[in-house]
């Protein structure tokens, strides 16, 4: 297969850019057209989508299938050789994943209560990510996660690593903090 990605690619790429920047109001056919190198009013983007709606349902089914991709080829390829550095792989391992997502999250603030099923889209997908992963059976891996969610959205917000933690800093603090986690092999 060819390393080149398709004209539906960029379109899919491009538009959830914009569905993520400026919400699902503020993208225009016009826009995702231009940012692909599409000329306006040729039809062009008409040949892969038939509306506007059809462009975001496929454009979040999009992003959901590669960020569950890259979440999976992530967790294939990590090893560590003791318990704190399997911690902190697991870790790291959280936090990319929270990142990966970070579009999807971004959506959901903008657009979740206009589109409802939205959610019900990228709640789904995150659940396979951590089916297993409930307060009453894995409290400490929730806290975990949460505090890597929280590292993570308290950065964007103050657009720099959150308080000055580098993320190797945060991440060791946190697998220190949690060394009686015996978490699943890395």
């Amino acid at each position: 297969m060819s390393g080149r990605i398709s004209t539906r690619e960029r379109i899919l790429d491009a538009a959830l850019d914009l569905f993520s920047d400026v919400g699902f109001g503020g993208t225009s056919i016009s826009e995702v057209e231009r940012r692909v190198g599409l000329a306006a009013g040729t039809g062009s983007f008409y040949r892969h989508f038939r509306s506007k709606e059809e462009l975001f349902r496929a454009a979040v089914e999009c992003e959901v299938a590669r960020c569950m991709a890259a979440v999976a080829a992530d967790r294939d390829q990590s090893s560590a050789p003791d318990a704190h550095e399997v911690r902190e792989v697991v870790l790291q391992r959280m936090l990319r994943a929270i990142q990966r997502f970070d579009r999807l999250f971004r959506l959901i603030l903008s657009e979740g209560d206009r589109i409802p099923e939205l959610r019900d889209v990228i709640g789904t997908a995150l659940a396979g990510l951590g089916e297993s992963l409930t307060w009453k059976e894995h409290p400490t891996e929730v806290l975990l996660l949460s505090a890597l969610g929280g590292y993570h959205f308290f950065g964007l917000v103050q657009a720099q690593p959150f308080q000055g933690a580098s993320e190797e800093e945060f991440i060791s603090a946190l697998a220190a903090f949690a060394r009686e986690w015996d978490p699943p092999a890395a």
